[in-house]
């Protein structure tokens, strides 16, 4: 979807959302429901479909290679993006942990758990001495939680606007305290300002995320749909359904140190490339998390086009050498897959992650 959205996903900021709308929500389970979404306009971006070909089959797989492994993440520093440096990314990642730590210690102070308030709402300084690194303000309603920042971070690095909340929660067991299950509703509407206002990000949107804590952990990512807006570039993800199940993880950040398998199933358009593609998972991705890829070493994603032209992308391996494969991917192309196989116009491309990224 063009160079620059599709670097912020690469990077991993939706992933670093997600996380971090788990722990805030796992810190905050309490009694009753009073809803305190967010309202969200996604941006306008053409709605055709794009016919694919030789020229643009390259771009395309990349973008659904970052669709596929980034809305939710697949290993250290997630793999899909707006250019947003690796840097960047952690430095929002680690400014919403911040934030969430306040607003939870907050309540901890003053209410004696973050469970046990309710009907509250109490602004802190994000830096937790003053308001130059501005504020946060977490408002608790029953199950219901919603942060609000304002202009919280150091402007020569990161600074967040805007709100995110969680709704509809319902639980079994203790969240944060495996086993449980956890079903929310996330609503959010942020504007990231990098590098003293040098660039912005705004993302917005909903999903509803069921979390099933056990022995393997597995995350489910329904009913979605994301903007992100950069550099006059906007995408938007839609109608998403994934799945990520770890064989281990860390219970404590909900990290996968084991083995992460993914499913992942979405419609993606955007306003540089004119046009939506639809992306479906055939075989789940599975990357090794435990041998430190960032890159899923099997599965096949198929890409659906105007004009009955297609793409089949098939993982050979991934960026540690798994399956000591010398070529990462297999990208066929098929433009118009109502002409049969003899017409002879199918082209099948091979790249390494290194250089589709």
């Amino acid at each position: 979807m063009g160079t620059a959205i599709t670097r912020i996903i690469k990077t991993g900021l939706p992933r670093s959302l997600v996380t971090a709308f788990i722990a805030f929500t796992m810190a905050g389970c309490g009694a009753g429901s009073a809803p305190l979404g967010v309202s969200y306009n996604l941006p306008t971006v053409p709605t055709t479909g794009i016919t694919i070909n030789s020229v643009n089959s390259q771009a395309v797989a990349q973008d659904t290679l970052s669709g596929s492994t980034g809305v939710m993440g697949a290993g250290p520093g997630g793999v899909s993006g707006i250019a947003v440096s690796g840097d960047n990314k952690q430095a929002v990642k680690l400014q919403l942990d911040k934030a969430i730590r306040i607003a939870n210690k907050l309540l901890t102070d003053k209410y004696g758990s973050p469970s046990a308030a309710t009907g509250v709402s109490q602004t802190e300084f994000c830096n937790g001495i003053d308001a130059t690194e501005g504020t946060v303000t977490l408002t608790v309603q029953g199950n219901d939680e919603r942060l609000d920042f304002s202009n919280c971070g150091d402007p020569a690095i990161s600074v967040i606007n805007g709100a995110m909340a969680a709704t509809n929660v319902s639980y079994t067991g203790t969240p944060g305290s495996p086993p449980f299950t956890l079903s929310v509703t996330y609503t959010f509407d942020l504007i990231f300002t990098y590098n003293s206002g040098a660039q912005t990000v705004a993302m917005m949107g909903r999903f509803d995320i069921d979390v099933n804590a056990a022995g393997s952990l597995t995350i489910t990512m329904s009913n979605g749909e994301m903007g992100l807006t950069s550099s006059g570039e906007s995408v938007v993800i839609s109608n998403i359904l994934e799945s990520r199940s770890c064989s281990a993880y860390n219970a404590s950040t909900y990290v996968c140190t084991g083995s992460m398998t993914v499913s992942s199933n979405y419609a993606i358009g955007g306003t540089n490339s004119g046009g939506t593609v639809t992306v479906t998972t055939t075989t789940d991705l599975l990357i090794n998390i435990a041998g430190g890829a960032s890159f899923p070493h099997q599965g096949v994603i198929e890409v659906s086009g105007d004009n009955n032209s297609m793409l089949r992308i098939t993982i050979l391996d991934d960026d540690i050498g798994t399956n000591s494969s010398a070529d990462d991917i297999e990208v066929f192309m098929d433009p118009d897959t109502t002409n049969g196989s003899a017409f002879g116009d199918e082209v099948t491309n091979y790249y390494t992650w290194l250089n589709i990224f």
